[in-house]
């Protein structure tokens, strides 16, 4: 099990050195310096506001940040997987710590540093729809019990 608090994200960020960050259409809206096709090392400062910003006058503008959050993890990953891995995840085991806690061996570690991540983003089947106050979102019951038979079961036979 692991649980990291977003605020480890810019101290985290800064001790690696900055995070490797392609835009893409839309995050002009995080910040205008942010050109789509163009890269950059996102700082820390950067790097939270690249994975937090969300425009709450938007409906459904959760999603768009749930998928720079998950192409900012993708980032980091593949950033700690290059070169040598013991020394990135020490200094980010180091910089995490007072905002990670984990049941996590060391060997453990260093096999998740080996994997490759799938590149696609999952979500639970459903609708987001404007509420009184905050947006809300319906969950399809029908197709996330489609979805978890799919990904957690074997069929028999």
């Amino acid at each position: 099990t692991v649980s990291f608090v977003m605020d480890g994200i810019a101290p985290v960020t800064d001790a690696l050195g900055g995070v490797k960050i392609t835009f893409r259409q839309g995050d002009t809206e995080v910040d205008p310096a942010f050109t789509e096709g163009a890269s950059a090392v996102l700082n820390g400062a950067q790097a939270e506001q690249f994975i937090r910003y969300r425009d709450t006058a938007v409906t459904d503008s959760n999603s768009t940040r749930m998928s720079r959050q998950m192409r900012f993890v993708q980032a980091l990953y593949r950033q700690l997987a290059q070169g040598d891995v013991t020394s990135a995840i020490a200094t980010f085991q180091d910089a995490a710590q007072p905002y990670l806690t984990a049941d996590l061996d060391a060997d453990t570690l260093d096999k998740l540093a080996h994997y490759t991540l799938n590149a696609d983003m999952l979500t639970v089947p459903g609708a987001t729809k404007e509420g009184e106050y905050h947006d809300e979102y319906y969950v399809d019951e029908d197709a996330l019990r489609r979805l978890v038979v799919q990904l957690f079961y074997i069929p028999a036979g």
